[in-house]
């Protein structure tokens, strides 16, 4: 078995509203849990940024299917590789909404918290994403 692990950012076609991203998550979490797919969404602002690991073959078809949902656009791989082992080894699929007033009380909160998903930092920086991704892994619904 090879782990496998994609950070991309994406955008939301439209405004998702708290019910619509209940709605996701559920989804997300069957589906992963019937891949063996394990990972964290982050949402802000109407962007998405999510990590998904699991079987290489799994995790690579899962991306691909994501690009091409109806809800992403401009969605941009922005950190994809082996891994030794999961991060997230515990979330059939992690979640926080960072739009949330809550996300101001999690250990580390800097206004690192502010910068978009889709700016070139995360880009040319993806020790940033997986910080940032890692940041919430305790605090997560």
């Amino acid at each position: 078995m090879s782990l496998y692990t994609v950070i991309y950012v994406s955008a939301a076609k439209y405004a998702m509203n708290k019910r619509e991203l209940t709605n996701l998550l559920a989804i997300c979490r069957l589906n992963n849990q019937k891949l063996g797919v394990t990972g964290m969404l982050l949402y802000k602002e109407g962007q998405f940024m999510q990590v998904l690991e699991g079987e290489e073959s799994d995790v690579v078809e899962l991306h691909k299917i994501i690009a091409h949902d109806e809800r992403h656009q401009y969605v941009t791989t922005i950190y994809s590789a082996p891994i030794r082992e999961r991060s997230f080894l515990d979330w059939s699929m992690g979640f926080k909404d960072l739009n949330e007033e809550s996300v101001k009380e999690v250990e580390g909160y800097t206004d690192f918290l502010n910068t978009s998903f889709d700016s070139d930092h995360f880009r040319t920086d993806t020790t940033s994403a997986f910080r940032l991704l890692n940041m919430f892994k305790s605090k997560t619904a």
